[in-house]
């Protein structure tokens, strides 16, 4: 009846939700007590799970760690490149771009300080893993910006640099949050919108020329 009962157990946990659950509970917890302070019965106990569910899904904390940031991090990966394939001019693409990153960051704030503890300050063991996977966003944001070359709308800057400078000024209200809220004000609609629209025209004012009917009508004294 015991090994019955065992088999139950992990089958149970095997169960649709019980991964998706313990990352949930590894970013609360990473988040708000930081990786090494962190055990798996912990992990286990908050995800509702047997501990051996962290070991068959993920490896290890390492594992968990790793996939709770490689799978955020992947995410806005895929929206940069879902732009490089729309029909869009070289401002629309950053304007939903940034929209995006800002509500994203917002939604993800335990993420967020995951990224500050364990990446920014912390030596993470998973900090090479992260870094493809970061490589990989900047390329695709680089190609934004390398289609906005072809199309003779960037500026003279260098999208490798101009990418890093972009998504620093879109990341530092929430990684800065108990200073920049302070600044600016806590998080509200109001407030996510200005970072949005702020961010967008600093960057197509700073780096993406505006198309020429735009130039002829500055010229003429039209808005």
């Amino acid at each position: 009846m015991g090994a019955a009962k065992r088999g139950r157990t992990v089958d149970e946990n095997r169960a649709p939700g019980a991964r998706e659950r313990l990352l949930a509970a590894g970013e609360t917890l990473f988040a708000d007590r930081g990786y090494a302070a962190t055990g798996t019965r912990e992990i286990a106990a908050r995800a509702g799970c047997n501990l051996s569910m962290i070991k068959y899904y993920f490896g290890s904390k390492e594992g968990l760690l790793r996939e709770i940031l490689v799978s955020h991090a992947g995410l806005v990966g895929d929206e940069i490149r879902g732009l490089l394939s729309a029909d869009l001019p070289p401002e629309e693409r950053l304007r939903r771009l940034f929209g995006f990153v800002v509500d994203f960051f917002d939604r993800n704030a335990d993420f967020m300080r995951i990224v500050f503890q364990e990446l920014i300050v912390g030596q993470s063991p998973v900090l090479g893993d992260v870094r493809d996977t970061i490589r990989a966003n900047q390329t695709a944001f680089v190609s934004l910006l390398e289609g906005a070359r072809r199309e003779g709308r960037l500026r003279d800057v260098d999208p490798p640099v101009a990418t890093v400078m972009l998504m620093g000024m879109l990341v530092f209200y929430f990684l800065g949050y108990p200073l920049t809220s302070q600044v600016v004000g806590p998080k509200s609609p109001d407030v996510l919108e200005a970072l949005k629209r702020h961010a967008y025209t600093i960057a197509v004012g700073g780096i993406i020329t505006p198309p020429e009917g735009a130039i002829r009508g500055r010229r003429e004294g039209r808005p």
